[in-house]
């Protein structure tokens, strides 16, 4: 393959729109969106990989998470994780911010402005000084109220041609979706009534990146995003991009090749920039964005939905045994990829991505003990024709005030931020949720006010009420950010943790789950080895040391044995 990028992204162009008259000039007219200098991107050097280290942890976040009544919610976001979140995150991940008429931002009315509300685009580059920005770009769909959606309504260009159709009679039945919604929405226009693909819901309707144009229209969002300081995209939703009748419509080869086009722009237009799939998938489909291990030319990292779930359950049954088996299973990623690591988000905890690895029983015992916390199940219609768990919805700290028997016994606080110590250890980068970092409880006036599910974990907090809280030493709050906060500092102080970092299992009971993190090391520094051991128990567990090892802190005590305490966690690196 040839390493002039036009020529490169023409190859790819071809493969996509195989009836488009000149690939080639396509392919400058996609450098020309995205704001690449072609001649410069010809002398430039290659994507060599991310830059990344073990010092980046993310929040995520809404714009208006934090709300203060003397300026707007993106700034007040911005005084709070600068003040607040400084010593613990380097990453901050703006949930959409644009105008938009449904689903929390994620029905998108104009990807090119800040909602009003929140402040504008200086707030947005304002939030990048400082700290990697992530924004999200929702590739598969546009909010009916978009200007697109009404030209296509009026049979107008150029949204007349942005967005998939098919015809009703046609056989749909093998299409893969998240939702029991009539998959077309019907809609008159002046050349007849047409059948508009609506994936989610029929206030978003799916984008026809069949047509070029459309491509293009998104290359121009993300030049304008990286001029406003975006250092990271995170592509919702992007399994669905690319239809086709009588396929699933879901991980279609050409979604693929559009993640590829989009990475190599990226990184020619920004070689810092980190490109993020969404996709809320088993394992194995999961990864598949991560390309192939030679070329690496898809995302630097994917979402790791399975964790969420397998977590959530070790810490509910006292056991890390589906845990252990997953990690075991997993394959070396390679250089310059890794995972997204999270345990909670705006979302609900997906139990999708366990499937093959819990039970349907197991399953429902986990949809009873979050209920039984005062959450809620979100359903789905299986194939069987019966509903089945789809999505857990509760705030992650409530969740864990429980045991799987349904007993308060006074560890939440320590269930907490053992789960978190987990994912602060596991290869990859790690995200915390802002309602995780504040112990934020379940909101269910907001779910009556919305009546959806996922409102639960979506409040909207006063600056105030915060600082009040964050003031009070033993409180929830207080108590679960400096935990949480000595747990990453722990992360951030060894090169172990590194993103791409070799990770172990190492087995010892189902009791504890222990993994040990190896630097990649240099021809100036050796490699350096820490061991995590986190206790998933109620009980005081003693897991045997050999070697010769220092503590480096958390709750353990280390002799010739790391003894834990109730889901206490130890961290212990090699002399």
């Amino acid at each position: 393959m040839t390493s002039d990028p036009a020529a490169r992204l023409a190859e790819h162009l071809a493969v996509l729109y195989p009836d488009h008259e000149s690939p080639e000039s396509l392919a400058v007219q996609a450098l020309q969106a995205i704001g690449i200098d072609i001649v410069a991107a010809n002398r430039d050097a290659p994507d060599h990989g991310p830059v990344w280290s073990e010092t980046d942890v993310a929040v995520i976040t809404y714009g208006d998470s934090i709300l203060d009544d003397d300026e707007p919610p993106l700034r007040a976001l911005r005084s709070f994780v600068d003040q607040r979140l400084g010593s613990i995150i380097s990453m901050v991940h703006v949930l959409p911010f644009f105008p938009y008429s449904s689903d929390d931002g994620f029905s998108v009315v104009d990807f090119a402005q800040v909602r009003s509300d929140l402040g504008d685009w200086t707030d947005i580059a304002a939030l990048g000084n400082g700290h990697r920005l992530m924004a999200d770009l929702i590739v598969n769909h546009a909010s009916a109220s978009s200007e697109w959606f009404q030209q296509f309504v009026a049979d107008e260009p150029p949204g007349r041609d942005y967005f998939v159709t098919a015809d009703p009679s046609v056989d749909l039945s093998t299409v893969v979706r998240p939702r029991t919604s009539p998959l077309l929405r019907p809609v008159d226009t002046p050349a007849g009534t047409r059948h508009v693909w609506a994936t989610f819901s029929h206030d978003q309707l799916d984008l026809d990146f069949a047509n070029p144009e459309v491509l293009l229209e998104f290359l121009r969002f993300i030049d304008l995003y990286l001029q406003e300081g975006v250092r990271a995209l995170r592509l919702d939703a992007v399994g669905y991009l690319w239809k086709e009748i009588g396929t699933t419509s879901i991980h279609h080869p050409k979604t693929h090749l559009v993640v590829q086009v989009l990475r190599q722009l990226l990184v020619t237009r920004q070689p810092d920039a980190l490109l993020i799939t969404e996709t809320n998938v088993p394992h194995a489909e999961n990864v598949s964005y991560l390309g192939d291990a030679i070329s690496r030319d898809e995302a630097h990292l994917v979402y790791n939905f399975t964790m969420p779930p397998l977590v959530l359950q070790a810490m509910l049954a006292g056991s890390s045994e589906h845990l252990q088996s997953w990690i075991g299973g997993l394959e070396p990623l390679s250089a310059g990829t890794s995972f997204f690591n999270f345990l909670a988000s705006h979302d609900g905890i997906g139990v999708r991505p366990a499937e093959g690895i819990l039970s349907t029983d197991e399953v429902a015992d986990l949809a009873g003990a979050v209920q039984r916390a005062g959450g809620l199940v979100s359903m789905f219609t299986g194939p069987d024709g019966a509903d089945h768990p789809y999505e857990l919805n509760i705030s992650l700290f409530e969740a864990m005030r429980l045991d799987g028997a349904g007993n308060d016994d006074g560890h939440q606080i320590d269930r907490f931020c053992a789960a978190h110590a987990i994912m602060l250890a596991f290869v990859g980068l790690p995200a915390f949720y802002i309602h995780s970092l504040l112990a934020s409880p379940n909101d269910h006036a907001r779910v009556a006010e919305t009546g959806a599910n996922r409102s639960i974990n979506r409040a909207q907090l006063s600056r105030a009420v915060i600082d009040l809280a964050l003031d009070s030493p033993g409180s929830p709050s207080a108590t679960v950010l400096a935990r949480l906060a000595d747990l990453t500092a722990l992360r951030t102080s060894s090169p172990a943790f590194h993103p791409e970092a070799a990770q172990t299992l190492i087995a010892t009971s189902t009791a504890v789950l222990g993994l040990r993190r190896t630097s990649v090391g240099s021809e100036t520094e050796a490699a350096e080895e820490v061991d995590v051991f986190v206790n998933v128990t109620a009980d005081e567990v003693v897991v045997p040391i050999d070697g010769d090892w220092e503590h480096l802190g958390a709750a353990g005590e280390l002799t010739d044995a790391l003894v834990l305490p109730p889901y206490g966690s130890g961290w212990i690196r090699r002399r």
